[in-house]
């Protein structure tokens, strides 16, 4: 059997769209990934993701990174792992599984979104009469990576640190 290979999938004639963020979110690049992970809070794997369907994802479960790789993979995360390396566009250009239109990473290339920090969680406190400030919550990694919770079905796997 040959060895799996490490370096982006032979490129398409016509790259995918970039598509713009969604509101509160900005697009930070492509990435090399790593087997340590550069975005390492959870992953799952879906037929049909999307980017938006991997920033919900990440979203929902509290994450302010959200990562789409080899089409069908999207990684979560609170940080970009420190010496993580910055690729140029055209190595993030593999279809999304859920709609060819929209770039989803390569392989070990991930597109990398982050929320903005008024999106995320937030808490509330009155000034005055008819003002409100938000501020954000704290956002942490889970304490113990031992404790892993793996769900699958057919079309999807996912993993989360907690």
């Amino acid at each position: 059997m040959a060895a799996a290979s490490t370096s982006p999938s032979s490129q398409p004639s016509q790259i995918p769209a970039l598509i713009p963020a969604p509101a509160g979110w900005t697009y930070s690049g492509c990435y090399e990934d790593t087997r340590a992970r550069i975005l390492d809070g959870g992953y799952r794997v879906a037929q049909d993701m999307t980017v938006i369907s991997c920033i919900s994802i990440c979203l929902g479960n509290g994450f302010s990174f959200a990562g789409l790789e080899r089409g069908s993979e999207c990684f979560c995360g609170n940080i970009i792992k420190a010496g993580a390396v910055r690729k140029t566009e055209p190595e993030c250009g593999m279809p999304c599984a859920g709609d060819a239109s929209q770039r989803c990473g390569d392989v070990w290339r991930l597109n990398i979104y982050q929320a903005q920090a008024r999106h995320l969680s937030s808490s509330s406190s009155s000034t005055g009469p008819g003002v409100t400030s938000h501020a954000p919550a704290p956002l942490s990694l889970a304490s113990n990576p031992s404790n892993v919770a793996v769900s699958s079905s057919e079309s999807s796997h996912i993993i989360w640190n907690h």
